[in-house]
């Protein structure tokens, strides 16, 4: 009997033949229609289009970040690159390119703030804001010299075509076809630096008088025997017969005012902070524990700086000689040989001998001289300190801060 009523049942919810039959078919005929309509080849489109527009905004962002900050670099350290003029072969393009290589966004205009073009002349003034969808806003005061860089896709260039609504949807207005980005960055002179105090091989301070000498700054050569020599510890100008350091200038060419008593083209070694930062207006102290042991030590620093060919972040006091040595300024400075006399001479590196060792040193040299090069230094940072006049100095070492 349960059988019997099973089949009974299975048949009276069974629907007719003839109506399951008239339902087949009905999916085709409303994907018929609408690509017919266009409605879903425009959904389609709208999907992939919304998704290579987000990732081309993404990539503009990315690459005029990078952009910025590698202009920042190059204009802090005056080089030819530091221009609103960007050649094909320029390394500014290289690095907008290798955000995405197969499909690169364009530089699309660089330029400068007051103070950024009153440095670098070849940089053009920033005028108004593009007004583009998450521009650039104007960086504090703290930050006078900058430089803002869009990058971006446009018909020109390659990028995705934007209808006025899609272009709304996805970028935020309707008169801009084109996708962009920008972005900001400054520099401006060290205020503080970890590596003087905490991890230089050779622990030392040099004179306002040495860091801008300019028979020092920029030097590319090697030893040479008419090259200055810096000498250090025990006194004497080194033969130079000046008796003030008046008429030199900074790295950006800004006739220096000199605090009394900064005539001395010397260095010092200097006891290492207990902080491990040495930071613009800090006093600095002489080490005066000299033995064989820290002598030894010292050599071997001075060695390790001389075959690393680098340059180092050293701090800069009005005067060596004095007893409080207060810190005005940080400079690049490469050793390139030196001479130690304790009774008998030595000399590093091997290439440099009583022959080719300056003759300025020859006889007047006492303790440690040095033969170096002043250089300009950037690196990535938030410490600016931008004030300048007899307090502080710019001397060519800067730091970069990326801005909004």
């Amino acid at each position: 009997m349960s059988g019997v009523m099973a089949r009974l049942k299975t048949f009276t919810t069974q629907k007719p033949r003839s109506q399951n039959l008239g339902q087949r078919g009905a999916v085709i005929v409303l994907v018929a229609i609408l690509f017919g309509s266009g409605v879903l080849l425009g959904l389609v489109s709208l999907v992939v289009d919304s998704g290579q527009l987000l990732l081309e905004k993404t990539i503009t962002q990315i690459s005029a970040d990078n952009v910025a900050t590698a202009l920042a670099h190059d204009c802090a350290a005056s080089t030819a690159e530091c221009t609103s003029t960007i050649a094909a072969g320029s390394s500014l393009v290289s690095i907008a390119h290798s955000t995405f290589s197969k499909h690169p966004p364009a530089i699309i205009s660089v330029c400068g703030s007051t103070q950024a073009v009153a440095l670098r002349p070849a940089l053009s003034h920033c005028g108004s804001f593009t007004g583009i969808p998450r521009d650039c806003v104007a960086p504090s005061s703290s930050y006078p010299a900058y430089v803002r860089v869009y990058t971006g896709y446009t018909a020109a260039t390659g990028g995705t075509p934007l209808f006025p609504l899609l272009n709304n949807l996805i970028h935020g207005t309707t008169s801009n076809p084109n996708i962009m980005a920008c972005s900001q960055a400054a520099w401006g002179t060290v205020g503080a630096a970890n590596s003087s105090a905490s991890s230089l091989p050779f622990p030392m301070a040099i004179s306002l008088c040495t860091a801008v000498d300019s028979t020092i700054l920029g030097k590319t050569t090697g030893l040479l025997p008419t090259d200055t020599v810096v000498e250090g510890l025990f006194g004497g100008r080194n033969n130079n017969t000046s008796s003030t350091c008046a008429g030199k200038k900074d790295q950006n060419n800004n006739t220096i005012v000199y605090p009394s008593g900064a005539q001395f083209v010397a260095f010092d070694v200097i006891n290492r902070p207990v902080s491990g930062q040495i930071k613009i207006g800090d006093t600095l102290t002489e080490n005066a524990l000299w033995n064989a042991s820290t002598v030894t030590t010292y050599q071997k620093g001075l060695q390790s700086m001389i075959t690393s060919k680098a340059s180092y972040l050293i701090p800069v006091v009005t005067d060596t000689r004095a007893t409080s040595k207060v810190v005005v300024s940080f400079v690049g400075f490469k050793v390139l040989g030196y001479k130690y006399y304790n009774g008998t001479y030595s000399y590093y590196p091997a290439t440099a001998n009583a022959t080719t060792f300056p003759t300025q040193a020859q006889n007047t040299c006492a303790g440690f001289c040095l033969v170096g090069a002043i250089t300009n230094a950037t690196s990535q940072s938030a410490s600016l300190f931008t004030t300048t006049g007899t307090l502080s100095y710019n001397l060519g070492v800067n730091t970069i801060h990326p801005l909004q």
